[in-house]
């Protein structure tokens, strides 16, 4: 659902839950500043009724797409523009951070904000799996860049390097999320 406008009346929820939310449009994590007004917590927060309580994951760390970005670049600098992106998209997920999550709740008008981390092991199967993965989360954007041989050599050297991430089990990468709590604030009543 489109979290910019969710169409529920106001007050509705006693919890929301919401998976990377993604921030680029509305907060500069590397700065710690809003870049423009925030919709999506407006509304998340709209639809909680007073005292109700939002839960959110966000991504800390993936070390598979670290690792494609830092082959990727390796292969073909010349793809990457100046300012970080590819076809005005960047190249790598948001990297938010703690601080960054407990401004944008907070302003949002949420309390006792809490931040919690897990680090795991993802495991794929086989190389074409984990290819595929890389795929389904938006790497074809840089593929497409590429002509036929080009994407076939770089292939074959992505599957070579993946061999030093090769387990029993599979290629292995760790992935880190944030878990942020919050409370929305109860309204006061002025007498």
């Amino acid at each position: 659902m489109n979290a910019e406008n969710m169409g529920f009346e106001s007050g509705y929820y006693d919890y929301a839950l919401c998976g990377f939310v993604g921030w680029d449009n509305y907060y500069d994590f590397l700065n710690n500043e809003f870049i423009g007004p925030d919709p999506r917590m407006r509304e998340i927060y709209r639809v909680l009724r007073d005292g109700g309580r939002f839960v959110l994951s966000s991504w800390k760390r993936q070390s598979d797409l670290d690792w494609m970005q830092d082959i990727l670049i390796k292969h073909f600098p010349s793809i990457v523009s100046e300012n970080g992106e590819v076809a005005g998209q960047p190249l790598v997920y948001s990297q938010e951070h703690p601080a960054g999550l407990e401004q944008i709740l907070t302003c949002a008008g949420f309390q006792d904000v809490q931040v919690y981390n897990e680090t795991a092991e993802f495991v794929s199967p086989d190389e074409e799996t984990w290819w595929q993965q890389m795929d389904s989360v938006g790497w074809w954007r840089y593929f497409e860049k590429l002509n036929t041989d080009q994407l076939a050599r770089f292939k074959r050297d992505v599957f070579n390097a993946l061999q030093a991430k090769k387990h029993k089990d599979g290629i292995r990468f760790s992935k880190s999320v944030d878990y942020v709590l919050a409370e929305k604030t109860v309204a006061q009543n002025v007498a």
